[in-house]
């Protein structure tokens, strides 16, 4: 009996091929729509959750604060924290280890001939094995505890210097100075949020650094970690810092420490100092809702056009039951064919997934290897979902059907009800609404993210060339360099920074006398090199900018923001003169400038200051980066031209540069995300909408064929006809744009309200969803009203 339904579910879905065609290619698209974005979900929730002890592991975060006002929310924090909280808290934590890359751009690493910079270095306590579960492919981890002369590396790093050679045992050369021998291999590390291909023992550090460096309670540059012990709660032991903070820090008052989840970095963390540029959990719960939408909506289209493909089943039903066929033999019949149905476009959504990973590695960053479904465990819950979406496809047609009798079934009274077909306009009008809020919502999120990378920052970041340069022999021949980098004339500005402006800073211990704030206090403040406000276009509103003739003035004078002037009850103007103290020396406030950011869009405008440092000092100074103003014309000669200068000043380090735009543009990779995912799906949405729209006029043009031929007897032109057809999907369309119209508006405003910046939502985006929604519909519902239309009368009255 099975055998013999399954010849007929074939038969059926070879005789109604273009209902089968439209059912499987769209509900295809929909599972591995879903599956492509839920993998992308899942490779997102995993990160930090493959070691064993990942819910007793916490970062210890740094804020310190004036006030109500937080200054520096910082996930680091000083050097001496991590070995002092083990010894006061021994009952309370079992281990501690400290990442530390020296807050510098880069090292320089040499092999040989093989020499490299390199951005992935940190030092590490000899306790990370004991912390964390990274993996040691090869070699010993014993070495590399004991010898603070050793070096770990990733097996990517290890095949790009050392090729198919044994590594360990040989020589890396740290900085022109230091050689290190490598003591073992480790896995590449993918889901984590410390992202290192070198690790370097923190025993080496403390052994070239002075004492008071690494008694330092003020500078924070360490990530630190802890594990607590077995059965101990963060509660506890976050009630004891408090304590630990009036006991060790210097400004204890205005320092606050708080344990943050190992598990909750990756997802929740956007705080000051990242070691990555993290992501953000609202958008994988976003991407995780269109999946669900994307899927449902396949769905929807795949248990209507069933349904209404079944109208045409009367006859074949009435036949069957007239010979015999009973209830149960019908259930069977169509629930089968629907669930063959679903297998088919289950299986043609496994190859679209398949052979989409490497585009959609490339579209989102990720690296999802071959044959992820498998590897993903996701096929069983996949093929479970094929045999409930099949199962609840065909269980309306096949109660339904079956339930009429045959003098029922040849009196129409099957037809009319199917036509009826309340429940289906209101999920077409359920389908339109949400792919419509999605199409606004993706127009926003583009509109918003352009907005955030063409706002006016302050500074020109434009055709600006960023050259790290600490460490560095041309750091330390810094005036001659920049003498012979201006004598080109595709070079316009030549200065040297601490940070790259506009996507992180430091903060700086200022007191400012004469304020109402008249004490030593933490400010957000940047080392800059003379012709810093000439190079990044940054406008004064009064005083005068740093005087390149006097070579006392680094000792002398600073300029401040607006906000820094309003911070203190200043104007502008009575902010010039007053004197303030950096530790160092004492300084006259010279100028103030218009306002800039100094991060992200994301964060607030904050009191800043730029701190100059003589020409002179640049070697010995904090500046990590030369930037350099090209005219935009002369940007490729420009950068040739650095390359042979860097190259007469410092043979040892690997010329390097980066465009300040693009790593200003990187801080809004997790918005740039979002766009293209929620456009590219919103489009598929509506597509699969539109699928569905497709095959439901054509069996709604085909099931009124003998009305259409009685009306053009009758009289009715072509347009009639198209309109009484068309009007029906008008009025779901349009009752879905009124419906997804003021969801799209609440939700894009609470989204948008999460931005410090943010555009606006433009009232023309509405419209502009509706006309394409409409568009597309109608075309394809006219298309099917014209064939019908054209037909001729008698052809119409012969139907069946």
């Amino acid at each position: 009996m099975l055998r013999n339904h399954l010849k007929i579910a074939i038969r059926n879905l070879a005789r109604f091929k273009t209902y089968s065609i439209i059912n499987i290619v769209g509900l295809a698209f929909g599972i591995a729509s879903f599956t492509l974005i839920m993998l992308y979900v899942l490779d997102e929730v995993k990160y930090d959750r493959f070691h064993e002890n990942a819910d007793r592991i916490f970062r210890v975060i740094n804020v310190y604060h004036e006030g109500n006002k937080v200054i520096e929310h910082s996930s680091s924090c000083p050097i001496p924290l991590a070995p002092a909280l083990q010894k006061d808290y021994p009952e309370l934590v079992k281990s501690t280890v400290r990442f530390f890359d020296l807050q510098v751009p880069r090292f320089v690493l040499r092999y040989k001939e093989r020499q490299f910079n390199e951005k992935k270095v940190f030092f590490v306590d000899s306790t990370i094995f004991d912390v964390f579960d990274f993996q040691l492919l090869k070699g010993s981890s014993e070495f590399f505890l004991k010898n603070p002369h050793s070096i770990l590396l990733t097996r990517s790093a290890a095949k790009r210097y050392f090729g198919d050679e044994d590594p360990i045992g040989k020589k890396i050369t740290f900085e022109a100075q230091i050689e290190l021998t490598v003591s073992g291999i480790m896995a590449d590390v993918l889901h984590s949020h410390i992202k290192f291909d070198f690790l370097i023992p923190f025993r080496l550090f403390e052994k070239v650094s002075n004492k008071e460096v690494a008694q330092n309670w003020v500078w924070n540059p360490c990530w630190t970690y802890v594990l607590l012990q077995e059965g101990v709660k963060s509660d506890m032991l976050a009630a004891k810092l408090p304590e630990f903070v009036q006991t060790h820090f210097l400004f204890s008052q205005k320092i606050i420490l708080y344990l943050q989840a190992l598990t909750d970095i990756h997802l929740r963390s956007k705080l000051d100092y990242e070691i990555t540029e993290n992501s953000n959990v609202v958008y994988v719960y976003v991407l995780a809702i269109i999946a669900l939408f994307i899927l449902l909506i396949a769905s929807i289209n795949f248990m209507n056009l069933t349904t209404a493909s079944s109208a045409g089943r009367a006859k074949e039903i009435r036949i069957k039951k007239v010979v015999g066929s009973n209830r149960r033999q019908l259930i069977t019949q169509f629930l089968l064919e629907s669930v063959l149905l679903t297998f088919v476009a289950l299986f043609l959504a496994m190859v679209i997934v398949e052979l989409s990973i490497p585009w959609f590695n490339n579209f989102t960053g990720k690296e999802l290897p071959n044959n992820i479904i498998v590897q993903a465990n996701i096929f069983f819950p996949l093929l479970f979902f094929g045999i409930i979406t099949g199962l609840l496809s065909g269980l309306y047609p096949a109660f339904y059907l079956s339930t009429f009798k045959s003098t029922q079934l040849i009196r129409g009274k099957f037809q009319q009800g199917v036509k009826s077909g309340k429940t289906r306009k209101i999920l077409i009008v359920f389908q339109f609404t949400v792919s419509i809020v999605f199409i606004i919502g993706a127009m926003v999120v583009f509109k918003q993210l352009n907005y955030l990378q063409t706002s006016d920052l302050g500074f020109n970041k434009n055709n600006i060339v960023l050259v790290p340069v600490a460490r560095t022999l041309a750091e330390e021949q810094f005036i001659n360099l920049k003498k012979e980098l201006l004598a080109n004339e595709s070079i316009e500005h030549v200065t040297a920074i601490e940070l790259i402006l506009g996507v992180e800073h430091q903060t700086h211990s200022i007191r400012f006398y004469d304020s109402m704030q008249n004490k030593l206090q933490f400010y957000g403040a940047m080392y800059v090199a003379r012709d810093f406000l000439e190079t990044f276009d940054i406008q004064l509103v009064a005083g005068r900018d740093f005087d390149p003739n006097n070579k006392l003035e680094p000792c002398d004078a600073i300029i401040v923001n607006e906000a820094m002037a309003q911070f203190h009850g200043w104007t502008n103007q009575e902010a010039i003169g007053r004197i303030v103290n950096t530790g160092k020396c004492k300084h006259q406030i010279v100028g103030v400038v218009k306002n800039f950011n100094v991060n992200s869009l994301h964060n607030n405008l904050v009191p800043f200051a730029l701190i100059l440092v003589n020409d002179e000092w640049v070697g010995n100074s904090q500046l990590k980066y030369i930037a350099i103003k090209a005219k935009a014309s002369q940007l490729l000669q420009a950068i040739t031209f650095m390359k042979l200068i860097w190259e007469k000043y410092d043979q040892e380090h690997p010329f390097e540069f980066s465009f300040l735009k693009n790593k200003i543009d990187l801080m809004y990779n997790n918005e740039n995300k979002l766009g293209r995912f929620m456009g590219l799906f919103a489009l598929l949405m509506f597509l699969i909408s539109s699928i569905g729209i497709l095959g439901l006029s054509a069996f709604m043009t085909t099931s009124r064929t003998k009305e259409i031929g009685i009306r053009k007897i009758l009289g009715s032109s072509n347009f009639q006809i198209i309109k009484l057809i068309s009007l029906s999907f008008l009025r779901l369309i349009l009752v879905a744009n009124l419906l997804a119209w003021p969801i799209a508006y609440w939700a894009l405003n609470v989204w948008l309200n999460a931005f410090i910046s943010r555009t606006e939502v433009i009232w023309w985006y509405f419209p502009l969803s509706g006309a394409i929604s409409l568009f597309f519909s109608l075309s394809m519902v006219i298309f099917h009203a014209y064939r019908s239309a054209q037909a001729k009368p008698v052809q119409a009255l012969r139907y069946e």
